[in-house]
C-alpha cells in the first residue's frame, strides 16, 4: 500500500514523527511531537479527493498516554476513494498553525468512478476514478444526444486512483455549451457513466 500513502510535512517545529496506514479498510493516523503548550489544542481536518474542503473531523484531539502522541482512526471511509488529512494547532488566541498534511487511498477491489468536482461547474472540472487492477481503459465525455465530445483518457493504467480534468471543450479545441454532459469510464470488461451540468 505504499503507492497508495503520499505524506508531506508543511511546519515540523512540534512534530516529531507522522504515520498513516490503511488498515482493514480504515485510515489509521498516528502523530507523535516534540512539545505542545498546555493552552494549545490539536484539531485534525480531513478532505475526500477531487473535492478541496476541509472538514473537521477532532476538533480537540486527545493524546494517549505519553501526551504527546495522537491517533486516530478514520472508518468512514470508502474503497476506492483518496482521503487528505491535516493535522493543525490551535493557540489560546483562535490562531490556526498547520503541522502536517497526508493523503491516502483506501484500496477498492472493483472499478470506481466518482462523481465529478464541482458540478456543475464552469469552465472545468474535475473527474476521479479508482483502477483495481491493470487494464486497458477509455475515459470519455458524450452531450446527451450520446455524440462524442472528447476523449479525456485512453491506454493501459495501472491499479491505484486517477484524476483527470476537463476545460468544456471539445476534441478540437473548441469551447462547448452549456448543458448536461456524460462522461463514460470503460475498463477491465466494464463501463460506468455518470452526468455532468456545465453552466455558463
Amino acid at each position: 500500500l505504499s503507492s497508495a500513502i503520499n505524506i508531506n510535512q508543511i511546519v515540523a517545529t512540534q512534530l516529531a514523527s507522522a504515520r498513516i496506514d490503511v488498515v482493514d479498510g480504515t485510515v489509521r493516523l498516528e502523530y507523535v511531537l516534540n512539545d505542545r503548550e498546555e493552552s494549545e489544542t490539536i484539531r485534525l481536518s480531513r478532505s475526500i479527493s477531487p473535492d478541496p474542503r476541509w472538514i473537521v473531523v477532532a476538533d480537540v484531539l486527545e493524546p494517549l498516554e505519553s501526551e504527546l502522541t495522537y491517533r486516530y482512526i478514520d472508518d468512514d471511509v470508502i474503497p476506492g476513494r483518496t482521503y487528505g488529512y491535516r493535522l493543525e494547532v490551535v493557540t489560546a488566541d483562535g490562531k490556526v498553525r498547520e503541522l502536517h498534511r497526508s493523503s491516502a487511498t483506501v484500496p477498492a477491489g472493483e472499478l470506481v468512478l466518482e462523481q465529478n468536482f464541482p458540478n456543475p461547474f464552469n469552465p472545468a472540472t474535475t473527474i476521479a476514478f479508482y483502477m483495481p487492477e491493470r487494464a486497458k481503459l477509455r475515459l470519455e465525455v458524450f452531450d446527451v444526444t450520446g455524440r462524442l465530445v472528447t476523449r479525456l483518457a485512453e491506454g493501459v493504467f495501472d491499479a491505484g486512483p486517477y484524476r483527470f480534468a476537463w476545460n468544456g471543450t471539445n476534441a478540437s479545441g473548441e469551447v462547448v455549451g452549456s448543458g448536461v454532459y456524460v462522461y463514460r469510464l470503460t475498463a477491465g470488461g466494464r463501463t460506468m457513466t455518470k452526468k455532468m451540468v456545465l453552466l455558463k
